[in-house]
């Protein structure tokens, strides 16, 4: 039997009533015949109330909304204990309030017998429908009385000065006019910023939960949604990443800061603006570096691209010469592979030429995300199955770069098995590399004179599957996606002195054709390489390897890479530019510096000159879409580990920035406190071969770590660096905790290993 219940419940007042009005709106007899009460109680449907004094806790939950009554803040009580519960309406169960709602949440989601099977956030419909009904009963008292005002205290009677009410007024808008600070954890922002993607006002970043999660890791989830309305919103990404970028430059300048301030006294904005009147001087640069390093972390800044290019200069200088540079560009209006994944795809189908180039640009500017997760995608399975494969790929280094309307492309250097070595040194050794790459790339077209016949379709769109391999689609594709057509961006550009055009292409390709008949030989960057062309019978063709074209079907470039010095000079910084030309670091100082707030003005600094750093260029949809989907901007077979190659006492401390800050012992220091047993253990072993925590020698199938060293010193006997560079060497090679030099080091010359001949005394 369900245990007696009290006859009466208890609410809170409602506003627009006072206790007293809801006192005698109660009928005598629940005074004077409390038995009567109690038999009339139980048999309605709607229990009667009495409200109380004292001020209760309001409710938010949702379960109190699947309680007999629809008031929320309708309160029952256990005859026999006399304490608060919450009763189900849809059975006789009931829970002790001071549990929690736990319980009664439980109780309404579990499946039936035990529960109801319900949803948790049921809609609370009795709140909504006192709110409108408050809503309308206020229209209709100001229709009724329009001269009527209410009164700031009843007590008193006096009405609201009007003088008070101005004040109020102005405080109020002045309050709603301030701007929200966007890294506070207390306003639900996005939520409120775009409610059509988020119609309940629910998931919000801000809001508690069980485990904390990450800014960029929320927004990657919200990314890969399965509806896809978060990312295909026409502003909710360049919201997120504009949030994101600026988390991650606070977060920097931050630790800067702190980093600074806990060295030497913290600057007034007077001394900032003093030591940075100058920018150009070495005191004032040496700040700015300091802040622009920080930044090495924000994906897509100028420091962090500086940073790949070093860590591409320690592959080359570690593996040698590459075997080939290769870039891939997209087919993103083209593809069948793309639109399969997107909406209207049937439609994609059906439709004619223009019609499906129009449809392929519409989808195109609705869903990025999705054209740039299928680009990375796409090249990866094309890198691990057809370069590996096909080149006897062994390493490579590639990176992410948008140019133009905003499609993405891939540049890449290829280290290869057993390929032909990069020697330029004598006649033979170059004509055996250039017959060996001649095998693989090419120039020629299939069909010089071709004309597209009528009603031929778009060999970029067919199934692969589905054709035949033959050298007609091979001509289809190469004239297609390989050949040079000349536009007023790059060839036909006008010159800025005369007006005329820079040059026609045919006569451009009969100067390279004459040039590299006569001297092979090319001059960049101050210094003179070999560069390898194809056999070519159109001027108009560039560079293929038929496999590779097959099989991309879009545009793509390939060429070898002939000597170490050329890659270092040309390649890495090809790969790893920035996307625009950039002002130097003490320009953009010198802009932000003005701005420099007066509370905390080298955080200020530092956070305006970061985001200075991250705003220095425009970012197209598929990029922005390629960040918040977390994809990497840079790949790399091997890891970098950097070496500070300056004597112990000048190495700078590593920090580990989490939520806290704190000092991590360096590389070299936990080398040099090793245990017995890793004695015999050198240096360059433990860094290339070791985990650097735990001393655990990496699988046997894990590659070397690839070292950068800085500063790198020179190998030269006459140069000044000398005695660093065999100081390095001993540090590098010797299991030894402490060496000296032998005295007689200077006279013996370097062996075959470049290591100098001299041993430890």
């Amino acid at each position: 039997m369900p245990q007696p219940r009290l006859p009466f419940v208890q609410t809170s007042p409602r506003r627009g009533s006072s206790i007293s009005d809801d006192v005698s709106g109660l009928s005598s007899q629940h005074f004077n015949k409390p038995d009567e009460s109690q038999t009339s109680q139980c048999q309605s449907s709607r229990p009667r109330t009495a409200s109380t004094t004292s001020s209760a806790k309001p409710r938010t939950s949702w379960v109190f909304s699947h309680m007999p009554d629809e008031e929320v803040e309708t309160r029952y009580y256990n005859q026999r204990t006399g304490k608060e519960e919450w009763r189900c309406k849809h059975c006789d169960k009931a829970y002790s309030c001071s549990g929690g709602t736990a319980a009664p949440a439980k109780h309404l989601t579990d499946p039936p017998p035990d529960g109801h099977g319900l949803q948790r956030g049921a809609p609370r419909t009795a709140k909504v429908t006192n709110i409108r009904t408050i809503l309308e009963q206020a229209r209709v008292t100001a229709e009724e009385s329009p001269r009527k005002r209410r009164r700031l205290n009843d007590q008193s009677g006096d009405s609201i000065d009007p003088d008070q009410l101005e004040v109020l007024y102005v405080r109020f808008i002045t309050a709603c006019s301030l701007p929200i600070n966007e890294f506070n954890r207390s306003h639900a922002l996005l939520s409120l910023a775009f409610p059509c993607l988020f119609p309940d006002g629910r998931a919000d970043f801000v809001e508690p939960r069980l485990r904390s999660i990450e800014y960029k890791d929320y927004i990657e989830h919200a990314m890969r949604w399965h509806d896809g309305r978060f990312a295909r919103h026409p502003t909710f990404r360049f919201v997120a990443f504009n949030t994101l970028m600026r988390s991650q430059a606070r977060a920097r300048s931050k630790f800067f800061v702190k980093q600074h301030d806990g060295t030497r006294e913290p600057l007034t904005r007077e001394q900032l603006l003093q030591a940075l009147e100058h920018s150009e001087d070495p005191e004032a640069q040496a700040l700015i570096n300091s802040i622009t390093r920080q930044a090495v972390s924000i994906r897509g800044t100028r420091p962090f691209w500086n940073r790949k290019r070093q860590d591409l200069e320690a592959y080359a200088y570690d593996l040698g010469c590459p075997g080939a540079f290769i870039t891939f560009s997209p087919a993103d209006l083209h593809w069948r592979s793309l639109y399969q994944h997107m909406p209207r795809y049937g439609e994609w189908l059906r439709a004619s030429e223009p019609e499906r180039m129009a449809l392929s640009r519409y989808l195109l500017r609705q869903n990025p995300h999705i054209a740039a997760f299928h680009f990375h995608r796409r090249y990866c399975l094309f890198r691990d199955v057809v370069l590996r494969t096909k080149f006897n790929v062994t390493d490579y280094w590639d990176r992410y770069e948008w140019q133009g309307r905003g499609s993405p492309h891939n540049h890449g250097l290829y280290w290869m098995e057993n390929g032909p070595v990069a020697d330029m040194g004598d006649e033979a050794a170059r004509d055996l590399f250039a017959r060996t790459w001649g095998f693989h790339i090419t120039a020629v077209n299939p069909e010089p004179r071709r004309t597209v016949p009528q009603g031929e379709g778009n060999p970029l769109s067919v199934d692969p599957l589905g054709v035949e391999m033959t050298f007609l689609r091979l001509s289809q594709i190469v004239n297609r996606c390989q050949r040079h057509r000349c536009n007023t961006t790059y060839c036909l550009r006008v010159r800025k002195g005369s007006g005329d055009l820079a040059r026609d292409m045919e006569g451009a390709a009969a100067d390279i054709e004459a040039a590299n008949a006569a001297n092979p030989e090319r001059e960049k960057e101050g210094k003179s390489y070999y560069i390898f062309e194809a056999a070519r019978n159109d001027s108009l063709m560039n560079h293929f390897n038929p496999a590779i074209i097959l099989g991309w079907l879009a545009n793509i470039d390939i060429s070898p890479c002939t000597s170490l010095q050329a890659v270092i000079t040309y390649a890495a910084k090809y790969c790893s530019k920035s996307e625009k030309k950039t002002e130097p670091y003490c320009r953009l100082a010198d802009q932000v510096l003005p701005h420099t707030a007066h509370h905390q003005p080298l955080l200020s600094f530092s956070s305006r000159l970061m985001n200075k750093l991250i705003a220095e260029r425009d970012y197209s949809a598929q990029e922005i879409s390629h960040l918040l989907l977390n994809i990497p901007l840079q790949e790399g077979t091997r890891m970098v580990v950097y070496v500070d190659c300056r004597p112990l006492e000048q190495h700078v401390r590593s920090y580990r920035v989490d939520e806290d800050f704190s000092e991590a012992v360096g590389s070299y220091r936990k080398y040099l406190q090793r245990n017995d047993q890793h004695e015999s253990i050198t240096y360059l072993e433990y860094l290339q071969s070791y985990n650097l925590k735990t001393w655990r020698r990496l699988g046997a199938n894990a590659k070397k770590r690839v070292l950068s060293y800085f500063p790198r010193y020179r190998s030269a006997e006459a140069s000044p660096q000398f005695h660093d560079f065999c100081r390095v060497k001993l540090m590098m090679t010797l299991g030894r905790q402490e060496h000296r030099y032998c005295p007689h080091f200077l006279r013996h010359r370097p062996d075959q290993s470049r290591y100098p001949s001299s041993t430890t005394s």
